[in-house]
């Protein structure tokens, strides 16, 4: 849900320029540091909160 709600490009995955409006700063979800958050790595971050 986060992802459909701030995905403004709807490319499926969080650049650094989407995922930095959000509430929260989710940028350790990042793993690969690649400057990207997708599906599986936001679902990783919240399985370790």
């Amino acid at each position: 849900a986060l992802i459909k709600k701030y995905d403004t490009n709807r490319d499926g995955v969080l650049d650094k320029s989407e995922w930095t409006k959000m509430k929260f700063d989710y940028s350790h979800a990042d793993v690969n540091q690649d400057g990207k958050i997708t599906p599986a790595e936001l679902a990783d971050a919240f399985a370790k909160r």
